[in-house]
This record gives C-alpha cells, structure tokens and sequence, in this order.
C-alpha cells in the first residue's frame, strides 16, 4: 500500500485516468518531484480499467459521443463548481484533445468521404471544421464556466501508448 502525503501542496482531478494520457499523467504526478509536488490525485473513468487490449469500443457515431462526453464533463463541473456554496476550490480545467479538433471525427463512418483535408501546419487559432466533434464541445462546457473557472486546451499532435477501447 502506498503513502498517501496527509498535507497535498497540489489537488488533481483526472477525468478519464484509464486512458492513455489519465494514466501516464496519474504515474507522472507521484513523483515526487514532480512541480507542484505532494500531489494528491483522484481518477475517474466511465469504466474500471481493461484487461490486457480488449476488443475495442468505437462509439457509431460522433454525436454519441458529443453526448457521452460532454455530459460526463458537465456532470463532474457542476458538481465541483458548485460546491462548498459557490466558493469551490477547482480553479482551472486543462483538457487534451488532439488533432481531430483539425481534421474531424475521421473514424465516423457516418462521415465517410464527406472529410475535408486540412492543411499543415495546425494552428490553434484555425476555425472548427463544420463536422461534429465532441473536442468542440468539450470546450464550449468548459468556457460556460467562466469566469468561475478557466480552462485551456492542450492538443498534442502524436501520443504515443496503449489504448485497448478505441483505434487509436
């Protein structure tokens, strides 16, 4: 069993610390020298964590997953920016997305050959695609938030790792 640090300089909260990048970022913060550190870390996921690579889990479409996720986020802002009667200590909410924020839902089979190409390089100040994306409206919740909270967005190009629900 591992020590848990009684008095955390820093609070983590990962939505989805089964995946690639919940994960590494969970190991990453018990590191003790990581910035910010003692970290306590909290995880959650819409699933316990697989097996060693289980069939993978592609939702049928991009607005199933609009709804899923967005409702997960909402659901989990909600209750943290409204507790402690308002004053809730969640001050910022960093999400990652990727580069189908540049390019759309490419795995949508309902979209299939309707996908525009998208030039290189991407910049962070290009419009949205006029596709549904569950990235977009991952932000748009956590914009609704402001000014209680704010909120970046990290788009990593590549990420490397295992992920046994998806195709990526």
């Amino acid at each position: 069993m591992e020590k848990q640090d009684q008095n955390p300089k820093s609070v983590a909260l990962i939505i989805g610390v089964t995946g690639i990048s919940g994960l590494s970022l969970a190991e990453a913060l018990k590191n003790p020298t990581t910035p910010g550190s003692p970290w306590k870390v909290y995880g959650a996921a819409r699933r316990p964590p697989p097996g060693w690579f289980p069939t993978a889990l592609v939702q049928e479409s991009e607005e199933v997953n609009i709804f899923k996720n967005s409702t997960m986020l909402k659901n989990v802002l909600s209750v943290l920016v409204s507790s402690n009667s308002g004053r809730s200590r969640l001050r910022h909410v960093a999400l990652l997305t990727g580069t189908k924020h540049y390019m759309g839902p490419i795995f949508d089979p309902s979209l299939a050959g309707q996908l525009m190409p998208y030039e290189v390089p991407f910049k962070e100040d290009s419009s949205r695609l006029p596709f549904p994306n569950f990235y977009y409206e991952l932000e748009d919740v956590s914009a609704s938030y402001s000014p209680a909270i704010t909120y970046s967005v990290h788009r990593s190009s590549v990420i490397i790792g295992a992920s046994p629900r998806s195709l990526y």
